[in-house]
């Protein structure tokens, strides 16, 4: 989209998704996955636009894709009524519990292994006292220092080396 067009009016159903979205920690694929809705329709009902001819052009999701994203992602009925979407609210509230998609395991998983990662660094920098970590640091630095030294060097050495291969070209030798 464009600054062009400021006349778009994103549906605020649309809005409601997208802020859900956000707030979930869900990825498109895992929501795709879930849901069996293809993942360009779920970014369409999440935009609220799609394009036509090369032009954006406003979109609302259809209350079946508006009401399994909306399970998903937790959506409550009333937020549903409240952006005009009545009949999406029923068929959300006429969904059983047992039936309503749930997050894939996959989430939850990529969730307890950064957890684990998480862990892992804790107990590896626990080895280490304080003034050992700082040690480290000061040494890196210092690493990172000379390298900055010797990179300004290999960059004068290169000018160097092309102004000599330059001159040889263009000059001719005595003989």
């Amino acid at each position: 989209m464009t600054a062009d067009d400021a006349e778009l009016v994103v549906p605020p159903e649309s809005k409601l998704l997208r802020a859900a979205y956000e707030a979930s920690g869900l990825s498109v694929p895992a929501m795709s996955k879930a849901t069996e809705i293809s993942k360009p329709s779920i970014h369409i009902a999440m935009n609220g636009f799609r394009y036509k001819q090369g032009q954006p052009v406003a979109v609302s999701p259809p209350d079946k894709t508006l009401v399994k994203l909306a399970s998903l992602l937790r959506v409550q009925p009333a937020a549903l009524r409240e952006a005009g979407r009545e009949r999406a609210a029923q068929l959300l509230e006429e969904i059983p519990a047992d039936q309503r998609p749930t997050r894939v395991p996959e989430d939850i998983s990529t969730r307890s292994r950064a957890e684990g990662r998480r862990v892992v660094t804790q107990q590896v920098l626990g080895v280490f006292s304080t003034e050992e970590l700082r040690a480290e640091i000061q040494r890196r630095e210092a690493k990172l220092a000379e390298d900055e030294l010797y990179a300004d060097e290999d960059e004068d050495n290169e000018a160097f080396h092309r102004e000599l291969a330059e001159d040889l070209r263009t000059e001719q030798w005595p003989g």
